[in-house]
């Protein structure tokens, strides 16, 4: 969902944002979500 309704997200990890960008660029980053306790969507993973 996010992908159709957001064209830009941030990740935020202990009140500090630490990636702003365009969707896709930031949800399609493996290390900088997991070094922030997220995953990949499952879209990403071939799940969805």
């Amino acid at each position: 969902m996010v992908f159709k309704t957001c064209q830009r997200v941030c990740i935020m990890n202990k009140g500090k944002i630490i990636a702003d960008g365009p969707t896709k660029e930031i949800l399609s980053n493996r290390e900088l979500l997991e070094s922030n306790g997220l995953e990949l969507p499952l879209r990403l993973q071939g799940g969805g």
